[in-house]
């Protein structure tokens, strides 16, 4: 980080999150070269101080839905007839994202006779890294298992808006193992829809029972493989439980309508609140 920094002068902010609960070895040092260190979320902020950070050189800054999320009303043509559509934004399927997970809850949660599809919007690709799983073989042990699953869509190429994929179907849905923020849960927030995601990591600053519908799990040791760059002995992720998962996945279908009227209110708090514009005046704030 210090080599970003050497040409500022007086404000120098480091606008910095890392996935996991161990930082890599030797970065926690560069803090150093900021004058601030902005952390987008409690659990990220937790995560520098347990790694040497002073809490007092920080301040959590929240991301935000970018403008489209409030002013655009286009919707994404997904071919399908289906009553309830959910929607995966997983973009590069790496391992903490726990598509396998995901998938196996799809697959025990509905069949092909269920009034549902799954949409993913992901990186179709074969695994290059450690932390890489593929969409492809993923897909296809799911469908060995579950024969009778549920309709899948997958959208592989370039949307120039993502919202128009959000306002296109009606149920967001993450089951990360670990998340320093996950913005696309905000961002599902931001156009209304019922959002499941675990209950864990940064999205737990934005979400509760008032405005979601949280996955319950436990927390345990994260293999070398979901971990980047340089994987600690003791890094920590969540395990969603995938009976739970499917229990609010089906609870979201059949209560539809009752959460939706439920969660409106609170949903328009968090759109009030998380946007990039508040975040440029809390920046802002600090600059002396």
């Amino acid at each position: 980080m210090g080599e970003y920094l050497t040409h500022s002068k007086k404000n120098k902010f480091g606008i910095w999150n890392y996935d996991g609960t161990k930082i890599p070895a030797g970065w926690a040092k560069h803090y150093q070269a900021c004058t601030r260190v902005l952390p987008s979320s409690s659990f990220s902020f937790k995560t520098f101080k347990n790694a040497g950070i002073p809490e007092d050189i920080m301040t959590l800054v929240p991301h935000g839905a970018s403008e489209e999320y409030f002013t655009r009303d286009d919707v994404f043509p997904i071919h399908s007839d289906r009553k309830y559509k959910f929607f995966l934004n997983i973009a590069q399927p790496h391992t903490r994202k726990n598509l396998p997970g995901l998938l196996d809850a799809w697959g025990k949660a509905f069949t092909n006779k269920d009034d549902v599809v799954l949409v993913a919007k992901v990186s179709i690709k074969e695994q290059k890294m450690a932390f890489d799983v593929s969409w492809t073989n993923e897909l296809a042990k799911m469908k060995k298992k579950y024969p009778k699953h549920a309709p899948i869509i997958p959208i592989n190429q370039f949307v120039e808006y993502m919202s128009d994929l959000y306002r296109a179907c009606d149920i967001g849905i993450s089951l990360s193992h670990v998340e320093c923020f996950n913005l696309p849960a905000l961002e599902s927030m931001a156009c209304k829809k019922i959002t499941i995601a675990s209950n864990y990591g940064g999205n737990v600053d934005f979400m509760n029972e008032e405005n979601s519908l949280l996955v319950n799990g436990k927390i345990g040791r994260a293999p070398m493989e979901y971990q980047y760059w340089s994987p600690h002995a003791h890094g920590e992720m969540f395990y969603p439980d995938t009976n739970h998962a499917v229990e609010q996945m089906q609870r979201a279908v059949k209560e539809y309508d009752s959460l939706s009227e439920k969660f409106a209110p609170k949903l328009e708090e968090v759109r009030r609140q998380y946007t990039w514009d508040n975040a440029v005046k809390q920046i802002l704030s600090l600059v002396k």
